[in-house]
C-alpha cells in the first residue's frame, strides 16, 4: 500500500504566492535595469559625490533633484501591479546630466 505524502502537496495558495513573488522579482530587476540605462553604479557615485562636494552648478543641482525624483518614482513603480510598459517617463535634462558623469 503506497502513502501520499502531503508534504509535498502544492496548494494553489502556494502557487499563487510563488507565482507573485516571481512576477514582483522581475518587476524589481526591470526596475534596476531601467535606472541602469540611464545611469550606471559609477556614474551615480560619482554624480552623488559631486552633488555631496558642492561642486554642481545650481542648474546641475536642480536636475540631479529631478533624477532623484524619478529614481525615488521607478522605485514605487515596481510595487504597482500595472503593465510593465507603464514607468515613469525619464526627463530628458536627467539623462543628459547623467551622461557627463
Amino acid at each position: 500500500m503506497s502513502h501520499i505524502d502531503f508534504s509535498q502537496v502544492i496548494t494553489a495558495e502556494t502557487r499563487t504566492t510563488e507565482v507573485a513573488e516571481a512576477r514582483q522579482a522581475h518587476r524589481k530587476q526591470e526596475c534596476r535595469d531601467k535606472i541602469h540605462a540611464v545611469i550606471d553604479a559609477t556614474a551615480q557615485i560619482n554624480l552623488a559625490a559631486a552633488a555631496a562636494a558642492g561642486v554642481l552648478t545650481p542648474e546641475q543641482m536642480s536636475v540631479y533633484r529631478l533624477g532623484l525624483n524619478w529614481i525615488h518614482a521607478m522605485r514605487e513603480a515596481c510595487g504597482d501591479d500595472r503593465s510593465d510598459d507603464n514607468w515613469p517617463p525619464l526627463p530628458a535634462e536627467v539623462a543628459n546630466l547623467a551622461r557627463q558623469f
